[in-house]
C-alpha cells in the first residue's frame, strides 16, 4: 500500500511504466490470502468440535468481502487503467484513475485489517480455553 503514493510521488508518467507490474502481484496475492482465510475459518467451524464458535463463519464471511470488494470495485479501475486506450489519454486523467484506484486500495486494506483482527479476537476468545491456547498447547 506504501508504493502507491511513492509512485505517484515519482510522478504519473514514471508510475505508469510500472504500475501494471505491481497492482497484479497485490490484486493476486490479496484474493489468494484471503480465500485461503475465508477457507481456514470455515473448516475451523465445520471441523465438529464441540464448541465450534459461528465467529469463524464471521471470519469466513468477512474474509469474502475482500475477493468480493475487489472483484467489484477494484478490478473495473483496473481494468480501465490496463486497457490500451487508457495509454492515449491525458497525464491528469491517468493520474485519476491512479489515485482513484489507490483509494480503492486502502478501503479494501481496510476490510483487510478488520477481518484479521477480527481472527485475531476469535482466536484469543476463551483463554485458557480458547483455540489460540489449543494451538500453542505442547
Amino acid at each position: 500500500m506504501a508504493e502507491h503514493p511513492a509512485g505517484l510521488e515519482a510522478g504519473p508518467s514514471t508510475y505508469w511504466n510500472f504500475f501494471p507490474k505491481v497492482s497484479t502481484k497485490a490484486v493476486a496475492l490479496s484474493t489468494t490470502l484471503s480465500l485461503l482465510t475465508a477457507g481456514g475459518a470455515a473448516a475451523a467451524y465445520f471441523s465438529g468440535s464441540p464448541d465450534s464458535d459461528p465467529a469463524w463463519l464471521t471470519c469466513s464471511a468477512g474474509a469474502l468481502s475482500v475477493p468480493l470488494f475487489s472483484l467489484l470495485f477494484v478490478s473495473p479501475a483496473k481494468s480501465v487503467l490496463d486497457s490500451e486506450a487508457m495509454a492515449t489519454r491525458p497525464a491528469a486523467e491517468r493520474e485519476s484513475w491512479l489515485r482513484s484506484w489507490g483509494r480503492r486500495q486502502v478501503l479494501e486494506t481496510s476490510l483487510k485489517v478488520v477481518t484479521f483482527g477480527a481472527l485475531l479476537l476469535v482466536l484469543g476468545a476463551k483463554g485458557e480455553e480458547g483455540a489460540l491456547a489449543r494451538l500453542t498447547r505442547p
